[in-house]
């Protein structure tokens, strides 16, 4: 993973590509830096090696640069905010906008990178309550909605499920570093909504993809991607470890549907098994392997045969930093803990 970063725009990722820089996503601040930051605290935290620990801080200090506020970026009303826009998603108005979901990708690792250094030098979790408390007016309780200025038909409705749970874990992070019970409230309050979505579908433990279109309500609920799943899952073993109630028979069926969607050697594009498209992120699912010992070697099978040394130089610049979180997640030590959990600092 090191050598194939240190060639990647001189070592420097995607911390300096803003706003609809980038393919074929945009937004790669939150769409693969995020996820390359975190391969590096994987990596920090299974080898002990302080060189990935600032590499990780160097990341996160050029996305600091890069947020709206710091930059001069004005949204498409004239608001200064506390951000990380894009102009990525109004197609074809091409206006500048903030969403939710794409902060809370760029603040995990940010606080991630405290619980791991067990220090926060840097003030990042102050910079992680401004930006949350900026969007508190979304917290429509149990679950963040559109942002109202905006407008439009969606205001009124939820995000999709993997951005609450992508949120959720920003909330999850902060109660650990600052011991609020309202972090810790909120996390619970989406947690709980989170797994009242949950369907099975053919035997795998599934959830709705929730998506709104302005024009056509309500959204369709068909069963979504496996790097969405993905995320919602991260998000409820986070919770498991820190004791917010998630039951033990709902992990054992996370980590079987795990294992049948890689059970053919690829990872399949939907978490009803259906397809296939999604093999770089696979090894998110090693999250689960203290629960099945299905995953493991699955994984491995799954990666090794994508032989991401020859096709990692041909991926789309999205797909780069899970495809390298999945790179750092495959060393034994992280295999055999599942995900981690640090002591609030000192």
């Amino acid at each position: 993973m090191t050598k194939q970063n240190t060639a990647l725009n001189g070592g420097q990722g995607y911390s300096r590509f803003v706003g609809n820089n980038g393919f074929p996503t945009g937004h790669l601040l939150a769409w693969s830096e995020a996820y390359l930051q975190r391969g590096y605290l994987v990596l920090y935290r299974n080898t002990g090696d302080a060189a990935y620990l600032d590499t990780c801080r160097a990341h996160i200090a050029a996305v600091r640069a890069n947020r709206d506020d710091r930059r001069g970026q004005r949204d498409y009303l004239g608001a200064l905010n506390p951000t990380w826009g894009t102009d990525k998603y109004e197609v074809p108005l091409v206006r500048w906008r903030f969403y939710t979901m794409n902060d809370a990708l760029i603040l995990v690792p940010m606080l991630e990178s405290v619980l791991a250094a067990g220090a926060d030098p840097d003030g990042l979790v102050a910079e992680a309550e401004q930006v949350m408390a900026f969007h508190d007016p979304e917290w429509r309780g149990p679950w963040y909605g559109y942002p109202a200025q905006y407008g439009g038909n969606r205001v009124n409705y939820p995000l999709a499920l993997d951005m609450q749970a992508t949120i959720g874990k920003v909330e999850v992070l902060l109660a650990d570093l600052t011991g609020k019970p309202a972090y810790r409230q909120r996390a619970a309050d989406i947690l709980a909504w989170v797994l009242s979505q949950r369907r099975v579908v053919n035997g795998y433990t599934v959830w709705p993809d929730v998506r709104w279109d302005d024009v056509l309500l309500p959204p369709h609920g068909d069963p979504n991607s496996t790097i969405e799943w993905s995320d919602t899952v991260e998000f409820v073993l986070m919770c498991q470890q820190r004791g917010y109630g998630v039951p033990a028979e709902l992990l054992r069926q996370l980590a079987d549907t795990a294992a049948r969607l890689m059970q053919t050697g690829r990872l399949a594009l939907r978490c009803d098994g259906v397809g296939f498209g999604n093999d770089p992120i696979a090894g998110a699912y090693l999250l689960l392997a203290p629960y099945d010992s299905r995953i493991a070697p699955r994984v491995r099978k799954v990666l090794d045969g994508l032989n991401l040394r020859t096709t990692l130089p041909l991926l789309d610049e999205a797909w780069w930093g899970p495809a390298m979180l999945s790179v750092a997640r495959i060393s034994p030590k992280a295999i055999s803990r599942g995900s981690d959990r640090r002591a609030r600092p000192k």
